[in-house]
C-alpha cells in the first residue's frame, strides 16, 4: 500500500474521467455536508463530477436514526448509481464517509456492496474519525460484511494522519489532504474586512475585540451544540473566569441535537448563575453568522465529539483573523499550532481552557498576533481552492493507477502527487 502526502502541481489531460461523488450536503448542516457542498460548487477542468446525494435526514436530531422510509431512499440511490454507470460514466466512484453511529455504516456498505462492481475505481474520503470504535461493536458476522463493502479501496482520502486508524482495510493507496473553507473576504455574507482578514470593526477598536459594554470581550463557540463538542466544558470554564474576576460573554451559536439536550445545557448556564454571561443564540448562517465571528475576541472549540475529525469550523475561526483554543483531539493539532495560532488543551479539562482563555482575553497583543498568524496559515493551507484542487489531482491519479490513462500518464501522475512513506512523514 502506497501512502501519499498531497502537493499541489499542474499536468494536462485530454481525457476527463467521470467521478461520481455520493454524500449528504446540507441540510441538516454538519461539517462533512459543508465539504461536499464545497466540493461540488467548485469548477473543475479535468474531470467531470457528478452527484448522487444521501437525503436520508433534513433534520440534526434525525441523523442516524432508522426510518423505514431511508430504506425506499437507499433503493433509490442504488438505482442512480447502477444508471450512471450504465450511461458511461463510471469512471471513478467517490463515497463520502462519516458517521456518528452504525446505521449510516451499515446503510453505505450496502450501497457499497451493490454498486461498487460497476465502477472502475473506488475512492472513499474519510469525514469522521471513530472508525474503529464503530466496527468493533458490531457483531462479528455482520463486520466482516461491512470490511467486505469496505475493502481494496482504490484511494483512500483523510483529512489528517490522525484519523488513520486500520479500520478501512487493504486500500491501494492513502492520502491526506485537508478540507478547506472559503476566504470571507471574498463572500458576500461576511461584513467588510482588512486586507488580514479582520473585520473593520474590530479593527476599529485598536485591540481587535468587539466588547460587550457589561459583559466584556466574547468567546465564541459555534456548532451542533452535542455536550462532547464541548459545550458544558466551555460554560464551567467561563465560570472559572468570571471567579476569577475575568470580563467575558459567551456565546454558543448553533443548533442542539434535540430538546433534551439543549434542557441539559440551559440547566447548567442556570445552576452556574451564568444566564446573563452566556447566551444561547440558535444557529446562524450568512450575514448573522459572519457577523458572529467579527464580534467575537476568541474563539473556543474544545471538542471531544465522538466522530470529530477536523472542524471547518476552527477554519472558517482562522480566516477571520480570531485566535482559537481547543483541544488535542483527532486531526485538530494539524489546524491549530499551539503556542502560535492559538492553543490546545487535553479535552475535558476546565482549569486548562479557562488557563489559556484568560491569557488570550488579557492579552489584546498575544490575541491579535495569534489570530493575524492564524489567517496567514488559513491563506496558505485551508483556503478552499486548495481542497478543490487537491481534491482532482487525487482522484485523477486513483484513475490513473486504475487503469483509466495510458502508461505514461500514469507515470506523470505519480511525479505530481508524490510519495512519502511513513518514515519520512
Amino acid at each position: 500500500m502506497t501512502r501519499y502526502r498531497y502537493h499541489s502541481g499542474r499536468r494536462s489531460h485530454s481525457e476527463r474521467p467521470h467521478v461520481v461523488l455520493v454524500g449528504q450536503v446540507p441540510p441538516p448542516v454538519h461539517g462533512q455536508a459543508i465539504a461536499n457542498r464545497y466540493l461540488l460548487d467548485g469548477t473543475y477542468a479535468r474531470v467531470h463530477l457528478h452527484h448522487v446525494p444521501l437525503r436520508f435526514s433534513t433534520d440534526l436530531a434525525d441523523v442516524g436514526r432508522f426510518r423505514w422510509g431511508k430504506v425506499l431512499r437507499l433503493y433509490e440511490v442504488v438505482l442512480r448509481l447502477w444508471w450512471l454507470a450504465l450511461c458511461g460514466r463510471r469512471d471513478v466512484l467517490v463515497m463520502a464517509v462519516g458517521l456518528r453511529n452504525r446505521i449510516p455504516l451499515l446503510r453505505d456498505a450496502v450501497i457499497l456492496l451493490l454498486v461498487r462492481p460497476f465502477y472502475r475505481a473506488t475512492v472513499f474520503h474519510v469525514h469522521s474519525g471513530g472508525w474503529a470504535d464503530q466496527l468493533n461493536r458490531l457483531p462479528r458476522p455482520v463486520r466482516r460484511v461491512v470490511e467486505r463493502a469496505y475493502r481494496s479501496a482504490d484511494l483512500v482520502i483523510y483529512l489528517d494522519e490522525a484519523l488513520e486508524d486500520g479500520s478501512l482495510p487493504d486500500p491501494r493507496q492513502v492520502a491526506y489532504l485537508p478540507c478547506g473553507v472559503e476566504d470571507p473576504r471574498t463572500s458576500s455574507s461576511s461584513p467588510s474586512l482588512g486586507a488580514n482578514g479582520v473585520s473593520d470593526r474590530r479593527a476599529e477598536l485598536g485591540h481587535t475585540f468587539a466588547r460587550d459594554a457589561a459583559t466584556g470581550p466574547v468567546v465564541l463557540f459555534l456548532g451542533n451544540l452535542f455536550e462532547t463538542k464541548g459545550t458544558h466544558v466551555l460554560v464551567r470554564a467561563a465560570g472559572l473566569l468570571i471567579g476569577r474576576g475575568v470580563e467575558l460573554q459567551v456565546v454558543l451559536a448553533g443548533q442542539a441535537p434535540s430538546e433534551d439536550e439543549r434542557a441539559k445545557l440551559g440547566e447548567l448556564i442556570e445552576r452556574l448563575d451564568l444566564a446573563g454571561r452566556v447566551k444561547l443564540v440558535g444557529p446562524v448562517d450568512g450575514e448573522a453568522k459572519a457577523r458572529a465571528f467579527a464580534e467575537a475576541a476568541v474563539f473556543c472549540f474544545p471538542t471531544y465529539f465522538e466522530a470529530e475529525a477536523m472542524p471547518l469550523v476552527v477554519f472558517e475561526a482562522m480566516a477571520h483573523g480570531l485566535p482559537v483554543v481547543s483541544t488535542t483531539w483527532r486531526g485538530i493539532p494539524s489546524q491549530v499550532v499551539d503556542g502560535v495560532t492559538g492553543y490546545l488543551v487535553e479535552p475535558g479539562d476546565v482549569e486548562a481552557l479557562a488557563d489559556r482563555l484568560q491569557e488570550l482575553l488579557e492579552d489584546a497583543d498575544l490575541a491579535r498576533a495569534a489570530g493575524r498568524r492564524g489567517r496567514e496559515r488559513f491563506e496558505a493551507c485551508f483556503e478552499v481552492s486548495h481542497f478543490r484542487r487537491g481534491f482532482e489531482e487525487l482522484i485523477l491519479d486513483a484513475h490513473a493507477k486504475a487503469g483509466g490513462l495510458s502508461s505514461l500518464r500514469t507515470r506523470r501522475a505519480a511525479q505530481t502527487v508524490r510519495a512519502v512513506s511513513m518514515d519520512q512523514a
